[in-house]
């Protein structure tokens, strides 16, 4: 499934009503707090997304001097 801004953006909507209703209240929120929730947004959506069949790959190699492996995707896989 490819990234759905609609998804995300809800997620970051979310997450700045938050912030926003937290600074009426005992304890607001820092900018440490909003980094985290906006990365664990963020990572959370890439994780969702497929990668297709026939994209080019390159693998480089473990030697100093080794060529890289060249190929491509050979199925749908998805991002961990």
């Amino acid at each position: 499934m490819a990234i759905v801004d609609s998804v995300l953006a809800g997620r970051l909507k979310t997450i700045f009503d938050t912030m926003d209703s937290s600074a009426v209240g005992n304890a607001p929120k820092d900018n440490q707090w909003l980094a985290e929730e906006l990365a664990k947004a963020i990572d959370d959506q890439i994780k969702t997304a497929s990668v297709l069949p026939g994209i080019a790959v390159s693998i480089p190699s473990t030697s100093p001097a080794g060529t890289p492996s060249q190929g491509a995707t050979s199925a749908t896989g998805s991002l961990q």
